[in-house]
């Protein structure tokens, strides 16, 4: 149904993040009204189906609970779009929708690793599933991303065959990190009832397999759709037992069953790293108000204005054939597999940070998404951070410190003067006595004494607490050492005076991926430091397997010298 000015309706709405239509799907840039407030709305966003249509209004504000009244504005009343002429009587003929400028929102920068290689999926459950699949590979390294294929991976089968396929090729493909588009989990409480394992997709697929035959089964067996916490958080249209979507997680459910890579929120180390991602979720976080999927002109256009902000965002190269591909495919799906790997690798570069431990324990998993670029600057003031903020902090120094083989005595979280210096905590590492001992050449040395020093933001971002856009007063003085330290290893100049802000993420996102591998640890030191204040240092544990090696040190010792060869040193 399309809502006409001057319509009034009302629906029960359970959710503050858009207005439930039901039935009546507006267009981006229609005004509407809601009964009791005295401000207008603007349309940015639509989801759902006919039943379930939601509208979203960005930064507009929480929508009302329960019974809502609304209408949409008549462009023509006196008081142009601030006052409804909305009546009880539906209206008839053309809609004359009301002229209005949504500003484009302003680009953000995406955050992205340096190196490595990133793969996406775009899923379907369907009978068609080997026309619908499509998988994008792209490249990170010296330069510009490299968006180095777009195709469909799977020419043969229905659903089952390429589900089988699919198993074969996450075990097999040489990438670092896969995000793919289908749910990793269900809802806790099918989860529970229908007594299911809690421990990832792995072993989700393996139990799934052996209690249910086909999809029909499965949906029967789970009843009536429920949305996860992570569903509810990114916004997601449908729940993972939808009419739409049961097949879909099905099938990538079975394709999981068994696999031995690492899968987050319940592990994050590993040669290979599959992630859950929602590719409508970063086409909203680009700024795509309007749907891309579509045979019309219009959808088209979408798709390539996708395009651009996809490359605004990150400077990703995409040769012209794969602009091609992606604009003419008129079901959008060659463009979520390249938006399925953009969240994989922005969630990459900060570690994975953000999932709450519930979803783990749970074994609803988690939706991984893009996440801007972080820009390094200081308060002028010097606020005393939460517990939860401080733990984090020193937690992730105490853990890189230890990973890079310097001894910890103790840890503590605890607001004092030293001096003229106020600070919030302290990790007590021996670095001055590894520093005379370690066998390792000068410019290795200071390399890991670098990572311990941006270790401290690491564990901000990777525990989810952290203002990426900001950095308390205290760690300024973390990142003056690792300038310093830069300046030993030979990657910064002696008279350099600031640390450019691409070797601070450079050194940052090992740092992350460190205490990545470490997590059970990290999150260990960090409850006790915000319950007791304190640790010893026999709690901060690295097992040998998971500490910093040789080989890393020659690999980002590598990257730091090419970034900053391309980056101007003040």
């Amino acid at each position: 149904m399309t809502a006409f000015q001057g319509t009034a309706f009302e629906t029960i709405n359970n959710d503050t993040g858009s207005l439930r239509t039901g039935d009546v799907r507006l267009e981006v840039g229609q005004a509407v009204r809601i009964e009791g407030e005295t401000k207008t709305r603007i349309v940015t966003y639509i989801a759902g189906s006919p039943g379930r249509f939601h509208a979203y209004f960005k930064n507009q504000g929480a929508v009302p609970l329960g019974k809502v009244r609304w209408s949409v504005l008549d462009p023509q009343s006196p008081e142009g779009n601030g006052e409804s002429t909305a009546t009880a009587i539906h209206q008839t003929g053309e809609p004359v929708l009301p002229t209005v400028d949504v500003p484009a929102p302003p680009v953000k920068t995406m955050w992205l690793p340096n190196e490595g290689r990133v793969v996406g999926v775009d899923w379907s459950g369907a009978a068609d599933a080997p026309r619908k699949v499509w998988v994008a590979e792209i490249v990170f390294g010296a330069g510009a991303p490299r968006l180095e294929a777009i195709r469909r991976p799977f020419s043969e089968g229905g659903a089952e065959t390429v589900s089988a396929a699919l198993g074969k090729y996450l075990s097999s493909e040489t990438y670092d990190v896969a995000g793919l588009d289908f749910c990793f989990g269900l809802e806790q409480g099918h989860i529970s009832s229908l007594r299911l394992p809690t421990g990832g997709p792995a072993l989700l697929g393996q139990s799934l397999a052996s209690c249910y035959r086909t999809p029909e089964e499965f949906r029967e067996a789970v009843g009536a759709e429920r949305k996860r916490v992570t569903d509810q958080e990114r916004a997601a249209p449908f729940a993972p037992t939808n009419l739409r979507m049961y097949k879909q997680t099905y099938w990538g459910l079975r394709a999981m069953s068994g696999t031995t890579v690492a899968i987050p929120p319940w592990a994050f180390a590993g040669t290979r790293v599959v992630v859950e991602v929602l590719p409508a979720a970063v086409a909203k976080w680009l700024g795509c108000v309007t749907s891309y999927k579509g045979r019309g002109e219009e959808a088209k256009r979408q798709r390539r204005d996708l395009v651009a902000k996809i490359k605004a965002s990150t400077g990703m190269s995409v040769n012209d054939a794969d602009v091609t591909e992606i604009v003419d495919d008129k079901e959008g799906d060659a463009c979520d597999a390249v938006l399925a790997a953009l969240a994989a690798a922005s969630a990459w570069a900060s570690a994975f940070a953000g999932a709450p431990s519930v979803v783990c324990a749970s074994g609803e998993g988690w939706i991984y998404s893009a996440i801007e670029k972080p820009r390094w600057r200081a308060l002028e003031s010097n606020p005393v951070p939460s517990p939860e903020l401080a733990a984090s902090h020193e937690a992730g120094h105490a853990i890189v410190f230890a990973a890079c083989g310097v001894p910890i005595d103790w840890v503590e979280v605890r607001t004092s003067r030293v001096g003229n210096a106020v600070r919030h905590g302290w990790t007590e590492a021996r670095e001055n006595e590894w520093d005379r001992t370690a066998p390792h050449p000068p410019a290795v040395k200071a390399l890991r004494r670098a990572l311990g020093k941006v270790g401290g933001i690491a564990g901000e971002l990777v525990a989810a607490v952290a203002e990426p856009q900001m950095l308390l007063k205290g760690a300024q003085n973390d990142l003056s050492q690792l300038g310093a330290a830069l300046v030993i290893a030979g990657v910064l100049p002696p008279e350099a005076r600031d640390t450019p802000q691409p070797l601070i993420l450079a050194a940052a996102q090992h740092a992350y991926r460190v205490i990545a591998r470490n997590r059970a640890v990290f999150d260990e030191v960090r409850r006790i430091l915000a319950e007791k204040g304190r640790v010893t240092g026999d709690i901060v544990a690295v097992p040998p397997e998971r500490r910093w090696t040789d080989a890393e040190d020659q690999a980002l010792l590598k990257t730091l010298r090419t970034i900053a060869a391309g980056t101007e040193v003040r």
